[in-house]
């Protein structure tokens, strides 16, 4: 396919994302209150999906042990235990006004 076709192409759908099929997407996106930024974390969620999916952890900088790997290498559970012990909407610091 031509690399011209690509910069004018633009998807537009509607989805759908239960809490029952999928809590912690689902408590990710709604702890998000602006709608621009829960749609920005969607798409960052599927491109780090998409590049998981076709390249392995690696792509999306994580250590064998999943958690993100930090600029001086793979994060140890020792120094990561208060992010560990969070949910993934308390990780997420987007501000108190949901903006």
């Amino acid at each position: 396919m031509s690399k011209d076709l690509f910069s004018e192409a633009i998807l537009q759908f509607r989805v759908t994302i239960g809490a029952e099929d999928s809590p912690a997407l689902f408590a990710a996106l709604w702890s998000i209150k602006a709608p621009r930024r829960r749609v920005s974390r969607f798409r960052d969620l599927a491109i780090k999906g998409l590049l998981l999916e076709q390249f392995g952890a690696h792509a999306v900088g994580l250590n064998a042990g999943g958690r993100q790997a930090g600029a001086g290498g793979p994060v140890s559970s020792s120094n990561n235990t208060k992010t560990s012990s969070m949910s993934v909407s308390e990780q997420l610091s987007w501000g108190d006004d949901g903006a």
